[in-house]
């Protein structure tokens, strides 16, 4: 979270937002222009961590992250849960944002939450098998588990978890996934362990900014 001084362009409500937050958050893309024209600060965290950037993914504004773009925005900044824009825009189903975010940055494709939750997981809960493709083609780690209520899945876990077949056979049949159960044991525990310390110390960075 941010120390810097503030200037009058990002003061900020309650929770944390300056005038940005919103402008981006409905579109509107004038006011967000002349913000930024005045100093407004791109990369600014919220009391959840949120970036403009994060706002904008989520809803689906392309021009609007363009615009931020234009003003050095980063979008590899991760807000409490340790999510990327990119995760944000995969979760909305926004397909264009999330191939433009992957050209910038390709890596982000395999940025894992303090959970270890990736885009694919994201993609597969909602058996969005259009967006389960675009990450497998774009190198997307298949097998990656993540940790929800003490429990460990892979993205064919929740998939299956979720009755989607159609995201389980493809996954299955195209890239042979595997679920959590078939991960050493040894292996699953460090794995635990790791995503419950990052989850708690996620949770502290929150509470005191």
């Amino acid at each position: 979270m941010e120390t810097v001084p503030h200037s009058p362009v990002d003061q900020r409500d309650r929770a944390g937002h300056t005038a940005l937050f919103y402008a981006v958050t409905y579109g509107h893309y004038e006011a967000a222009r002349r913000l930024l024209d005045h100093g407004a600060n791109p990369n600014h965290q919220d009391h959840r961590l949120r970036t403009p950037a994060h706002c904008a993914a989520a809803k689906g504004q392309m021009r609007m992250l363009k615009l931020l773009k234009q003003y050095n925005a980063s979008f590899e900044i991760q807000n409490y849960r340790g999510d990327l824009p990119v995760q944000e825009a995969v979760q909305a189903g926004c397909k264009d944002v999330v191939e433009w975010l992957l050209t910038l940055h390709p890596s982000s494709i395999n940025s894992a939450s303090h959970a270890g939750r990736t885009c694919l997981h994201l993609a597969a809960a909602q058996g969005n098998l259009e967006m389960v493709v675009l990450l497998c083609t774009r190198g997307s780690f298949i097998n990656p588990p993540m940790l929800y209520k003490d429990n460990l899945y892979t993205p064919l876990d929740i998939a299956r978890r979720k009755n989607h077949e159609v995201v389980v056979d493809y996954l299955s049949r195209k890239h042979e996934a595997k679920t959590a159960a078939e991960i050493p044991e040894e292996e699953r525990q460090k794995t635990r362990l790791t995503f419950e310390e990052q989850m708690v110390q996620g949770t502290f960075i929150t509470e005191t900014s």
